[in-house]
C-alpha cells in the first residue's frame, strides 16, 4: 500500500492528485461513519460469544440490519461533502460524477469486509487478514505499474482500487469468515438495544473520528489552493507508515483486550498496548527526522520543499498513535458512555490554540499545527474514561 501510494504521488499530475486525495479520504470515511455503533457492538459482544457460532451469527445479522438504517443517513451527507470540495478545487462535473460513483461502489462492499475481518480477528486468526491484504496490495501495485504508460489519472487509479477491493472481499474475506458463524436472518432485541446504546454514546465521537482525520484536508481545501491539497495528500502517503502499528493494534491488541476477564491482566495489556504504540510512533518520528531528504526525494521534485511540514506531520502522527491506543482500548471494552464529549473537547482545545497562536490556515504548516492542540486534552479525557471503566466493570 505504501509503495502504491508513492507511485501515485510521483506519477499523477498534481491537480489530478488533489482530486484523488479528496475522494480517497472520503471513501474511507463513508465506511467508518456507516458503522457508527454497529462496529463497536460486533467487537465487544462478539468477543463474549466467539465460541458460539449461532449467537455470533445473530449478532452479525443484527449489526447488518442496523447498519442499513445508518447508511440511509450517512451516504447522502458524505456525497454532498465530496461534491462540494471537489467543485471547490475545480474538478470538472463529469469527473466529479465518476469519482462519486467509484466512492459509492467502494462503500457497498467495505462494511462486509469489516465484519468478516472482525470475526476472523475474534477467532484469533490474525494472520489471515494480513495475508489477504498483502496479496491485495501486491496486485494493486502491479496493476498501477502497468497503468502508468496509458492512463494514470485519478479515476483510473481509484477504479483499480475498487475492483481489487471487491474481489478480495467477496472471494477471500467472506468465505473464510462464514466458517465461524451460522448464517441467519434472525436478529436479537438485546443486541439491538446494545447497538442503540453504543450508537447514542459514540455518535459524537464517531463524527469526530470522521472530522479529525479529514479536518486538515477540509481546512486546506477551503482556505488554501488546489496544490496545497496535493501537498497534504503527498505527506499522507508517507504517513501510511504510521498505519502499520495501527493495523497490528486492531488485528491483535483489540481482540486481546476485548476478551480479557481479569482486571490486573487487563491493566497490563492496556499498558503494554500504549507503550508499544508510543514506542513505534517515536521510532518512526526519529526516522522521518533523520531521513527527511531521502523521503522528499521519494515523493518527487514537486514536493522537495516540504521538509518542515514533513517533520510536523510525522510528529502529529506519532502523538496520534499514542492517543489511538487509549481510544481503541476503550472501544474494545465498550466503555464508550462519555464519547459524546470527544467533539466538545477536540473543538474547544483547537479553538483555544487558534485564538492564542493565530495560526494561518491557508498554509499547510498552520493546518498541521492546529491539530496538535487537541492531543493533551484528549489524553486526559481517555485516561479518565479508562479509570471509570475499570471501576464500573471490576467493582470488587
Amino acid at each position: 500500500m505504501f509503495l502504491a501510494g508513492i507511485l501515485v504521488v510521483r506519477y499523477m499530475d498534481k491537480t489530478d492528485y488533489a482530486y484523488y486525495t479528496l475522494t480517497h479520504s472520503l471513501m474511507g470515511s463513508m465506511t467508518s461513519l456507516s458503522t457508527l455503533g454497529a462496529g463497536t457492538a460486533l467487537l465487544s459482544l462478539g468477543g463474549k460469544s466467539v465460541g458460539d457460532p449461532v449467537e455470533l451469527g445473530v449478532i452479525r445479522a443484527t449489526v447488518i440490519r442496523y447498519r442499513q438504517y445508518f447508511t440511509a443517513i450517512v451516504l447522502p451527507i458524505i456525497t454532498v461533502i465530496l461534491i462540494y470540495f471537489l467543485s471547490k478545487t475545480g474538478c470538472p462535473p463529469f469527473l466529479t460524477a465518476i469519482l462519486l460513483l467509484l466512492a459509492c461502489l467502494n462503500f457497498s462492499f467495505q462494511f462486509q469486509k469489516q465484519i468478516a475481518t472482525t470475526i476472523l480477528k475474534l477467532k484469533r486468526e490474525y494472520l489471515v487478514p494480513q495475508k489477504i491484504g498483502l496479496k491485495s496490495n501486491v496486485a494493486r501495485l502491479i496493476a498501477l505499474i502497468l497503468l502508468i504508460p496509458f492512463c494514470f489519472t485519478s479515476w483510473c487509479v481509484l477504479g483499480v482500487t475498487v475492483c481489487i477491493g471487491a474481489i478480495t472481499c467477496y472471494y477471500c474475506y467472506l468465505p473464510l469468515a462464514k466458517k465461524h458463524f451460522s448464517a441467519t436472518e434472525r436478529t436479537s432485541p438485546k443486541v439491538g438495544k446494545e447497538i442503540r446504546r453504543i450508537t447514542y454514546n459514540t455518535l459524537p465521537g464517531t463524527m469526530m473520528a470522521f472530522v479529525m482525520p479529514n479536518l486538515s484536508l477540509f481546512l486546506i481545501t477551503y482556505f488554501g489552493q488546489t496544490e496545497n491539497v496535493a501537498e497534504l495528500g503527498a505527506l499522507g502517503r508517507i504517513a501510511l507508515i504510521y498505519s502499520i502499528p495501527g493495523a497490528i493494534a486492531v488485528s491483535i491488541f483489540q481482540p486481546w483486550i476485548s476478551s480479557e476477564g481479569k482486571a490486573d491482566r487487563l491493566r497490563y495489556k492496556i499498558l503494554l498496548f500504549f507503550l508499544a504504540m508510543t514506542g513505534a510512533g517515536f521510532a518512526l518520528l526519529l526516522g522521518a527526522f533523520f531521513a527527511r531528504d531521502y523521503i522528499l526525494l521519494i515523493l518527487g521534485s514537486g514536493y522537495s520543499y516540504l521538509g518542515y511540514e514533513l517533520i510536523l506531520f510525522a510528529g502529529l502522527s506519532c502523538f496520534t498513535l499514542s492517543l489511538e491506543s487509549l481510544r481503541l482500548s476503550l472501544d474494545a471494552r465498550g466503555w464508550v458512555d462519555y464519547f459524546w464529549l470527544n467533539p466538545i473537547i477536540n473543538i474547544a482545545s483547537m479553538i483555544v490554540g487558534l485564538a492564542v497562536f493565530r495560526l494561518d490556515l491557508s498554509l499547510l504548516s498552520g493546518v498541521i499545527l492546529l491539530s496538535f492542540f487537541r492531543i493533551p486534552a484528549m489524553f486526559l479525557h481517555f485516561s479518565i474514561l479508562l479509570r471509570r471503566g475499570f471501576l464500573r466493570e471490576f467493582k470488587s
